[in-house]
This record gives structure tokens, sequence and C-alpha cells, in this order.
């Protein structure tokens, strides 16, 4: 599953943050399938580069000698949008990614690109690519397929399948390219493959999703669609496989093209998917231009080392849909930066997690952040002193979370740390680590505001 745990951290912010008040009537409706639709609320435009607080500044990313390729450049909103006949009003996107360079280490960088549809599309809730991007040129060609750890018979099987179920182009062109990729593979597994037939390779997968493996310059690319409900490639209906196999064929045309352009924009996107940037009067702010390197080095003191994880809002900035039960979740963003100890598979990472959600105006924060339906009635949240206007630690299924409002902005503050051999995760720091934490992001948080706004306004 592309989606992994940055997308599941907002959408919990989001509900935590959820108030009783419910704006603007009735769930909106879903747009209609386009063949090529424009660039409105529903259907993003080509990515243009980030705010100019956040991205590559005209420097070239590298991971040691090689240069970093954006995933979400490789995978682009208007590629999800063209491919699904539109995104749902609550679609956002989750990047992992680089933004600035990082040295060649024995754990790949992972990096994605995943469309969460919220509002299934299609039958879909997900499409979205990923790939581990290594520094190093692997000592042969197809070293990236046994990594893959495919099976020849399986992939025969699987191609076989598809010739028999999908019926109309583009997809079956895409189906003819994975047959004339599986003949390519050799039996004996003695037999190496040349770096350029490796490149031409297009392999399907089937778990745990299905999508299709684009091994290119020693890295693979998996581009997956996600169902709601059917997950693998053997648990899918003929229809169903037919359909994903019609959505996915058009996107990797458009994907392989670009993972051939040796200048393609490194960038990342920016945090709304839409030209809408305010919510009221409350302006979207780049949520990795509050929680920067510089800010990471200042509470945990280490520097940011590894990938950049962000969450852009959804596509409904202004509005907030209903949610079941009545309540209505605010918009949010996220950015989470990471010191990896070690940089191999049995080290630790230590990171910063903060997600940003956006009230209409101060007043509804605070009823937010007071709402007694919404904290603990049994064990009451204590209010913090610290720089911010209010400050929250928050205790609830066994979770402690620190939470702080300036203005219209309602902040939630982790600090963790994962011990990657036994993959365990922990709260890192002590209570005062955290309020000392939430003094640093709350004046990085006016700053930012300072530069969207110009006004800070309570």
């Amino acid at each position: 599953m592309i989606l992994g745990n940055r997308g599941r951290v907002v959408l919990a912010a989001a509900a935590l943050l959820a108030t009783t008040a419910c704006s603007g009537g009735g769930t909106p409706q879903r747009p209609a399938a386009s063949e090529e639709p424009t660039a409105t609320a529903s259907a993003p435009a080509e990515p243009a580069a980030a705010p100019t607080w956040i991205g590559t500044g005209g420097q070239e990313i590298l991971i040691g000698q090689r240069r970093y390729v954006s995933p979400c450049q490789v995978l682009t909103p208007r590629d999800a949008s063209v491919a699904l006949g539109g995104l749902a009003p609550r679609s956002y996107v989750v990047e992992e990614m680089l933004d600035s360079s990082r040295p060649a280490r024995e754990r790949p960088y992972s990096t994605r690109c995943a469309y969460q549809l919220r509002e299934p599309v299609r039958g879909l809730d997900e499409i979205g690519i990923a790939a581990e991007q290594s520094g190093e040129q692997p000592e042969e060609p197809d070293d990236v397929l046994a990594r893959q750890l495919l099976d020849r018979d399986q992939l025969v099987a699987m191609v076989t399948r598809l010739e028999q179920v999908v019926t109309a182009d583009p997809a079956r062109a895409l189906v003819a390219r994975m047959r004339a990729s599986v003949d390519l593979l050799p039996v004996d597994r003695g037999i190496r493959l040349s770096a350029e037939q490796v490149d031409s390779l297009v392999l399907p997968i089937g778990s745990p999703v299905y999508g299709v493996l684009l091994p290119r310059s020693g890295t693979a690319w998996t581009l997956e669609v996600q169902r709601v409900l059917e997950y693998g490639f053997d648990d899918l209906p003929d229809d169903q496989l037919r359909s994903l196999t019609d959505i996915l064929a058009p996107a990797v045309d458009r994907v392989t093209a670009r993972l051939e352009d040796p200048q393609l924009s490194q960038e990342p996107l920016p945090t709304y998917l839409t030209d809408v940037t305010r919510r009221g009067s409350t302006a979207v702010l780049e949520p990795c231009a509050v929680l920067t390197d510089e800010v990471f080095e200042q509470i945990l003191h280490g520097r940011a080392n590894s990938t950049v994880e962000r969450t852009s809002t959804r596509i409904d900035i202004a509005g907030s849909p209903r949610e079941a039960g009545g309540g209505t979740t605010l918009p949010a963003n996220g950015c989470k930066r990471t010191h990896d100890t070690g940089g191999t598979f049995q080290g630790a990472d230590t990171s910063i997690d903060i997600t940003i959600s956006y009230a209409a105006d101060p007043a509804e924060a605070r009823r937010m952040l007071t709402a007694s339906g919404y904290l603990p009635v049994e064990r009451p949240s204590s209010k913090r002193r610290t720089r911010a206007d209010w400050a929250i630690e928050h205790f609830a299924v066994g979770t402690l979370t620190y939470l702080f409002r300036v203005g219209p902005y309602v902040v939630q503050v982790d600090l963790r740390r994962l011990d990657r051999g036994g993959d365990i995760e922990s709260i890192q720091g002590t209570r005062s680590d955290h309020l000392r934490a939430i003094d640093v992001l709350a004046d990085a948080l006016r700053a930012a505001i300072d530069r969207s706004t110009g006004l800070l306004q309570d």
C-alpha cells in the first residue's frame, strides 16, 4: 500500500479536531468522468513549481552521484485525474521526497507519490508510484529484478490471464508490452540481461496490490492502483481487473516517458492541488516551511537527513464535507522530517511530524480545542504554558498527543523514534522536550504566516 503512515496521521489529526457544526450542506458530488478534464478543482493541471518558501532553489538534487527523480513529477496530479476521470473533492496527495542532496548509503531512500482519493473513483481509493532510490548503480543491470523476487512462471500466468481479460486499447497495448517483457526474461537464471533490455521491461505485479513494475536505470519503479476492498491480482474478478488495467495503461505511457527525461523537474508539488489557497481568511501554509531543517535541528539537535514526507490539503480546501456522524473535519496538511541513525536496515529513525489544521478564524479554532465532546472527559487534557496562543497535552487511546494553536491554525506535534531492527515505534523525548518543540514550532509558524499574509490576527 503506497499511502503509508503520513496520510493516516493527517486523517487522524483531522478526526481529532472535528467539530459538530456542519457547513455547506451535503457531501459534494463527485466530478463526472472526462477523457481530458480541464484544470479545475477536480482536475489539476500539471504541477507548477512549489511556492518559493520550499523547493530545490534551482540546485540539482543528487543521491551520491546519481540524479534524484521526484515521484510526483513522474506521476502528476493531472495524470491521476485523467486516469480516473477526475479526482473527488476530498482527494489529496502524499509525497515522500527529497528537498536537498543526500549521500549514498546502504539502505535506499524510499520515495513515493500517492493520490489518496477518500471517496472511491471508478472503484479505487488510491493510485500512486514508488521507488527505492539508491546512490549507486547495481553491479549487474538486472539485479533490480532479483530484488523484486519476480517468478517468471507467475509472470507468464498473470500476462496470460490479462490477455484473456483485456479487450480494448490502450490496455491491450500495455498487455502486449508485458508479454514482450516476459518473453525477454531468461528461463535460465544464469543468463543476464543487458541494461537496455532491463530498461525496456514492463512487468505486472500482483501483491499486495495490482500494478506495473518499471525497472529504469537500476531503479525499480512501481505504479500501483488500489481498490477499496480487493487488494491482490489473484483476488480481482475479471471485470475489475479489466477496469484497473484500463486505468493503468495511459498512466504507464506517461510515466515511462518522464522516466526517460534526464531534465525532469525535481520540484515538490505545491501543498494545494487547486488555485484555491485559503479557507475563509486563513491562508494555507507549506508545512515543511514551518518544520524546516533548521527547526528540526533546533528541537532535536540533529540534522534531518532522510526523505521528507508531505501531505497536501485536500482538493476541497474552502469547504468542509459532512462526515459520518454529522461532524465536520477541517482541511489539514502535514510534514515529517527524520534523522536516520546509521543509514542501515538495523538503525533507528528519530522524527518530528506536524499536522496543520485550518480553521476559518481563531474563534473556530478555540471552539475546536475546547469542545468537550472531542477531548476525553474521563481524563481531561492539560493546558500548557508555551509561546503558542494555547497548547494542550491530549491523552486518548493510549497515545499522548500535543496540540497548539496560533491564530486560526491548530498544529499537532509528534516526536517519534522508530527502531528499524524490531520495527518498534515509541514517543521520543520528555514532556519538557515537547513543550520546547511547541515553542520553536510556534515561532516558526508565525514566521510562515508573516511570509504568506503579512498579518497575524487573533
